[in-house]
């Protein structure tokens, strides 16, 4: 309530932070009005800050490219530049940059085929490695914005410590993606960006007994081998990376869903025989609390009938007159030992029987 009412009193007197448009449209609204639209201005805002960020991001990576001429991708993707001198020697330092992460990368794929393992290493500490290389223009934001996202990305308690050096491994070729290509921070469907976000995601389902003997694991590290062994200017690799992930992640699921399907299904069937076998004493016991149920009959109805019972109503969904027909043949038996008085209830026993014995032995 204190920080609110700060907030409310800096909004008052004109002093806004550094927020989209729709952040003031916002504080005019009614209180009522903005419960009932909570939901669609939350799009909206979503929608406007997505677009703001893209903005500042734009303007971010172009505030040196107006000083520097065409950024058209060579075939390095490093933009490309006029004729003049200092052009000139921006493009051998790009040249320069790729050759020197084109090492590292190579480098860093030789260690962890040699020792199995990978020293955690972030991308912000490989950059001091970097002595005069990446420090002025379009490289110099990349790797400032990638080193915050991974910095970002290791921070998180709910990566385990395998996925994050699965992923530190990749954070070389992920730089050089995005050097490749300018869309790069503008595409949420980018496929360094999509396998990132792969790893992070189904990391959780990695089975931490096992450790790194996961299949899942095993999936990963030899898809990001992969990045590391073969991507060097087509993109192309991570889009097949991807891929494959995604189907080994689709066809593990399915396989467990069906692991575990037997014993949910059996699970479900115990479970509906005993509802079946209570559905059945209650049958019976309603009957034989009346106290007019013979004892002979009380004892077969307990002993042998529930077990009928139970099995008719384990197949109602599929046989629905199998309870009906079990109760009736029961109630019809319970009659059919009674004393029978007058001469008209001995003719209808001598009419029923004949059917009551066929429906009990079936």
């Amino acid at each position: 309530p204190i920080y609110r009412a700060l907030n409310e009193t800096l909004v008052s007197q004109g002093i806004l932070p550094d927020l989209q448009e729709s952040y003031r449209v916002k504080k005019t609204t009614s209180s009522v009005k903005a419960k009932a639209d909570s939901e669609a201005e939350a799009e909206a805002e979503t929608e406007t800050l997505n677009s703001h960020v893209a903005q500042k991001l734009r303007k971010y990576f172009s505030a040196n490219q107006s000083l520097q001429g065409s950024t058209e991708p060579n075939h390095f993707g490093a933009p490309q530049f006029g004729g003049g001198a200092a052009d000139q020697v921006s493009r051998a330092v790009d040249t320069k940059l790729f050759h020197y992460l084109a090492d590292l990368q190579k480098n860093m794929a030789i260690s962890q085929m040699a020792t199995g393992t990978q020293e955690f290493m972030r991308l912000s500490q490989i950059r001091e490695q970097m002595p005069e290389l990446a420090n002025n223009g379009v490289e110099k934001h990349t790797l400032d914005l990638l080193s915050k996202i991974f910095d970002t990305v290791f921070r998180n308690q709910d990566i385990p410590t395998q996925i994050k050096e699965l992923i530190s491994l990749l954070q070389v070729p992920v730089l050089k993606a995005a050097l490749m290509d300018k869309e790069f921070f503008f595409q949420d469907a980018h496929p360094a960006r999509r396998l990132i976000d792969l790893l992070s995601k189904h990391s959780v389902s990695i089975d931490q007994d096992k450790g790194q003997s996961d299949p899942l694991y095993l999936a990963m590290k030899e898809n990001v081998s992969r990045v590391q062994r073969e991507f060097d200017q087509q993109v192309d690799t991570f889009d097949s990376v991807v891929a494959d992930l995604e189907k080994y992640v689709a066809k593990e699921e399915a396989e467990n869903e069906q692991a575990l399907q037997l014993p949910i299904t059996q699970a479900l069937k115990k479970e509906k025989f005993k509802q079946a076998n209570y559905a059945a004493k209650n049958e019976v016991a309603l009957r034989v609390r009346t106290g007019e149920v013979l004892a002979f009959v009380e004892t077969f109805l307990e002993n042998r009938w529930i077990k009928v019972l139970t099995l008719a109503y384990s197949v109602k969904d599929d046989k629905p007159q199998a309870v009906a027909d079990a109760i009736k043949t029961m109630d019809d038996l319970i009659w059919s030992v009674k004393p029978k008085i007058n001469l008209e209830e001995r003719q209808e026993m001598v009419s029923r029987l004949p059917t009551i014995l066929v429906r009990l032995n079936k």
